[in-house]
C-alpha cells in the first residue's frame, strides 16, 4: 500500500494522529497480528 508523506496511518490510545514520515510503503506481514503486537511496517523504494 502506498503511503504519502504526511498521510495519517493511525491513532495512538491516547488519540494522537500518527502520520508517515516520509513517501513510503505499508507492509502487513503477519495477517494474524493481536492488539498490542507489530501490525506494518513502513518502507521505502530502494533506486
Amino acid at each position: 500500500m502506498k503511503i504519502e508523506k504526511n498521510e495519517i496511518i493511525g491513532i495512538s490510545e491516547k488519540g494522537k494522529e500518527l502520520r508517515a514520515p516520509k513517501d513510503c510503503f505499508m507492509v502487513f506481514p503477519n495477517q494474524n497480528a493481536e492488539p498490542g503486537q507489530e501490525w506494518f511496517y513502513l518502507g521505502e523504494r530502494n533506486t
